[in-house]
């Protein structure tokens, strides 16, 4: 029986979850069935990139829907939006913005209709002047469109026309579907655009998405970060055009954001390329919601966001990271132009205490070990190969040796190398191991990323280096004489992978088959293994004795070249130690 360390409350607002080691686990069934969409949205998509925890908590948790949250205010700035391009054109004027606010502000049924009954009740609920405070908040938002367009000049195709999902108000699908990659989609788009020619014919459509939050720009962000970027917006935007153009029939010519708070506009590319990359994503969140789904266990990704996420209080990965509610911060200037979060005031914590949440930690008996298996004295090889005789001065040697190393990474070179679009089409039976009970499909994700729904991702840093000592070891395993069979190949892969992960921790304290120092250690693994041959067909005690001088010739050349990096000045008489002769 799994341990559980502490006990749900009668009032936890996640019932039927615990923690575990790989994150979140749904222990109802029936919560499950709701993590595991028929249609998809651009939102839910988009939240699967991120972290699988914190999606499948938003999706379960009750919304309190906070009269002055940010998204609240959004969709109240929204729905005077909708309601302003609804009307007649000539009658889109500021006036107006102002008279849809103040209708929201005060006519219940009208803002029941827009916003729901629980947003609409919570504003129902405002002291007056904290109503009117909400409205200056709500119309401060809304009027930011006359700074980018003229609301006169547009001829509305469609608003707010809904593609899948469900028509609540009338309690039934809506009727218009459509898919992206064979993915059923889900989503309203906020307002479409009819161009016409000199003539008059209309000749496409613009795709327009509203949004309430900071303008972003992907490419501005990957160099602030020094990392790429997804364009979560942009792609929004993209997945769009798909949808539209099948529902309508109409070539989508243009798509743009338009940051209405504050008042910037942004073009996106609609290119087919750039839209069979957004397609590709949408079916790849696909998969991770399924695989999700099919194993009750939703991964927790730590990231700058944990601090707005509703689980930080309680998600043992935040609290190991330091992670703490931010909810009630704001960033404002320091010296140096630089920014600092600070508490507001007028701001509260919005995240569930680790009470209120209830979701208890269960520890599961952590799985034994495998046993550490290296080629012993009883596997002698069928045809030992030749060892390379190597003298000082050996030219030839060397050089043979230099090639079949430029070989390998040419190899691993065009192994990276692979089209993103086949390798997120495909998918990847991985052979079952003794203790696996289901095949296991790899899917792509960002290289950064080493994982993606829950297991390795072929297109990441972490895979090129796994597959490099995997491929290294079963060649020298052949080299050696021996079958490469996965006995063998896994024995000296385990061997290697021990000198490579040990000599990265005492180099950085940490172990990632990703991280930069992990291809450096692979490199240092290969002049060990040249220095130091594998001793094929000895006991055990002489495979200790090699992992022991190849990590101390590994640690010998980080050192080095730390040293080398760090210096100044460069001695002529530094080369004296080898002038003796060599000790064997």
């Amino acid at each position: 029986m799994p341990d559980v360390t502490e006990s749900k409350t009668s009032t936890s607002l996640l019932p039927g979850t615990a923690w575990t080691k790989g994150g979140l686990t749904i222990t109802e069934a029936a919560l499950g069935k709701k993590l595991r969409r028929r249609e998809l949205s651009p939102s839910m998509s988009f939240a699967l990139d991120g972290c699988g925890a914190s999606m499948a908590a938003d999706r379960l948790m009750p919304r309190e829907e906070l009269a002055f949250g940010a998204n609240s205010l959004g969709t109240a700035a929204h729905a005077v939006l909708e309601t302003l391009f609804s009307g007649e054109p000539h009658a889109r004027t500021r006036d107006t913005v102002a008279a849809i606010t103040s209708r929201l502000q005060d006519d219940d049924g009208f803002r029941t209709e827009m916003l729901g009954e629980i947003l609409s009740g919570n504003v129902a609920a405002l002291e007056v002047e904290h109503r009117e405070r909400w409205y200056v908040e709500v119309h401060t938002r809304a009027v930011g469109i006359f700074e980018v367009e003229d609301p006169t000049t547009v001829e509305v195709y469609a608003n707010e026309l809904a593609i899948g999902g469900w028509n609540w108000a009338e309690k039934r699908p809506n009727e218009l579907k459509a898919s992206i990659k064979g993915i059923p989609f889900s989503g309203k788009v906020d307002r479409i655009e009819v161009v016409r020619d000199e003539a008059g014919e209309i000749i496409g459509l613009i795709v327009t998405d509203y949004k309430f939050g900071k303008f972003k720009d992907p490419e501005e962000e990957s160099k602030k970060y020094r990392r790429p970027v997804e364009d979560d917006h942009g792609d929004q935007v993209r997945d769009y055009r798909v949808v539209v153009e099948a529902v309508t029939g109409l070539p989508v010519i243009g798509g743009k954001l338009i940051y209405v708070a504050e008042g910037k506009i942004r073009d996106i590319d609609l290119s087919d390329e750039a839209v069979a990359k957004s397609s590709r994503r949408f079916r790849n969140s696909a998969q991770t919601m399924h695989r999700y789904a099919d194993n009750d266990l939703f991964e927790v990704s730590v990231s700058p966001l944990c601090g707005w996420c509703s689980l930080v209080n309680s998600c043992p990965a935040a609290q190991d990271a330091g992670k703490e509610d931010l909810t009630d911060t704001v960033k404002v200037p320091s010296p140096g132009g630089r920014t600092k979060r600070v508490v507001d005031p007028n701001l509260v914590k919005t995240a569930p205490s680790r009470v209120d949440l209830g979701i208890p930690t269960v520890k599961k008996p952590a799985p034994a070990l495998p046993s550490f298996q290296r080629p012993t004295d009883t596997q002698k090889p069928a045809k030992p190969a030749k060892p390379v005789k190597r003298k000082r001065g050996d030219h030839e040697a060397d050089a043979a040796i230099a090639q079949r190393e430029a070989e390998l990474t040419a190899v691993e070179h065009q192994r990276t190398q692979v089209s993103a679009e086949a390798a997120a089409a495909a998918h990847i039976p991985v052979e079952h191991t003794a203790d696996q009970e289901n095949t296991v499909t790899l899917m792509e994700d960002k290289p950064w990323n080493p994982t993606a729904g829950g297991t390795l991702n072929p297109n990441s840093y972490a895979a090129t280096a796994v597959f490099w000592v995997v491929q290294y070891a079963a060649e020298l395993v052949v080299a050696a004489g021996y079958e490469p069979t996965k006995k063998n190949v896994r024995a000296l892969s385990s061997t290697l992978a021990q000198v490579v992960i040990s000599s990265q921790r005492k180099l950085t304290g940490e172990t990632g088959w990703e991280d930069g120092a992990n291809h450096r250690m692979r490199d240092s693994l290969r002049t060990a293994i040249r220095v130091h041959p594998l001793p094929f067909g000895k006991p055990i005690e002489a495979w200790e004795e090699w992992i022991d001088d190849a990590t101390t010739l590994t640690e010998t050349i980080t050192d080095t070249a730390i040293g080398l990096f760090k210096a100044k000045k460069f001695r002529a008489e530094a080369y004296a130690p080898l002038t003796e002769a060599p000790t064997k």
